[in-house]
């Protein structure tokens, strides 16, 4: 009786051990779909972009033209405000182009045909930045991430005391400190100098002694501390995971606010060339030059908002699925 009951239980963790692996893949897709949906939404805003664009160059061309019939401008203007007119036009197919093949892609990933994807009301352009990460996230959360559980069960189908192994594994720390930033405590875990966890023959053995009493699995010294390190690797993985979220969310929100200061100063500028221009004191090259750096400042911001919140969700995965 003793062995079937062995057996059915490193059979069932053997199970637990694949279903929480199943889920690592889940997560995988979670996110991948959010980040091709954030993706659409950014190509989305560059359309909008550049068809408002559009509008504004046709109206610019027109003016060209009305001082050019009047003598106050130049056919040179012209034709320099049609190659900006056209130029911006041959982007909106290319857009649609990725707009679809994009929607197609997330259709698959949601196991759809391919075909459109619904959108929330809100435009991209429009949307609030993510919201701030608290501090003080606590390190407990990770045990909650799939691959951490999988690697749990894993021990627990090799018999081994799971909760000797976290207790002497898994560093109980806060994750973030104020403004969402890395707390010291995880910054100083990976360390050269504190960057010392180290499964050792002797805490494989006493992780592998609690499980002796209830079944008689024979490990190898080598095998027992060979699964002790898999399951470290994967807590440190896990750690490092939630550090680079941490950090690639503050840079990309840095980022972020740069480019908005950037397309601000070139809307400003634009306005004030067009304005000289109209008054004779520039010519239309000054104001075509303001307008392509706009343009540009526009898609740019598109981008880094999609990073920002790309980032925001590498994050709450990372720590298990958000901080509540």
């Amino acid at each position: 009786w003793g062995y079937y009951r062995q057996q059915t239980v490193a059979a069932r963790n053997e199970m637990l051990a694949t279903e929480w692996a199943q889920r690592v893949t889940v997560n995988t897709i979670v996110e991948e779909v959010a980040t091709a949906y954030f993706q659409l939404r950014t190509l989305d805003a560059q359309l909008a972009i550049t068809q408002q664009t559009v509008e504004a160059r046709q109206q610019s061309l027109q003016l060209t033209q009305t001082l050019e019939r009047g003598g106050s401008g130049t056919l040179e203007d012209v034709r320099q405000a049609q190659e900006s007119l056209y130029s911006a036009e041959a982007q909106i197919p290319v857009l649609q182009n990725q707009i679809s093949q994009l929607e197609n892609a997330i259709s698959i990933l949601l196991g759809r045909n391919p075909g459109p994807i619904a959108r929330g009301k809100l435009s991209v352009v429009n949307w609030p930045n993510p919201t701030a990460v608290p501090a003080g996230i606590p390190s407990q959360l990770l045990e909650r991430r799939p691959d951490l559980q999988a690697a749990e069960a894993t021990l627990r189908a090799d018999n081994a005391n799971v909760r000797v192994a976290r207790a002497a594994l898994f560093p109980h720390i806060s994750l973030s400190a104020t403004g969402g930033t890395v707390s010291s405590h995880l910054a100083d875990l990976f360390n050269a100098s504190n960057f010392g966890w180290y499964a050792s023959g002797a805490l494989a053995q006493s992780i592998f002694e609690g499980g002796r009493l209830r079944a008689n699995i024979r490990l190898t010294k080598a095998q027992k501390r060979a699964a002790v390190l898999s399951y470290q690797q994967t807590i440190q993985q896990a750690f490092a995971s939630v550090s680079d979220s941490l950090i690639g969310l503050r840079r990309y929100r840095e980022y972020r606010a740069k480019e908005q200061q950037v397309a601000v100063a070139a809307k400003d500028a634009t306005r004030l060339s067009m304005m000289r221009y109209q008054a004779g004191a520039t010519s239309y090259l000054e104001v075509l030059t303001n307008e392509t750096v706009y343009y540009n400042a526009q898609l740019n911001l598109a981008v880094a908002r999609e990073q920002e919140s790309i980032a925001f969700v590498q994050l709450y995965n990372s720590v298990g699925g958000g901080w509540q």
